[in-house]
């Protein structure tokens, strides 16, 4: 739902805040642990 999608992105957003290795990754290709973020 539009709760669900809106955590995942900023689970999505943190990862590549906290990702110096990955700074051109855009948040929908961080690829989370759980696989939340399937777009």
């Amino acid at each position: 739902d539009g709760s669900s999608n809106k955590m995942n992105t900023k689970i999505a957003d943190a990862t590549t805040e906290a990702s110096p290795a990955f700074p051109l990754v855009t948040s929908s290709e961080v690829p989370v642990p759980n696989g939340a973020n399937l777009t």
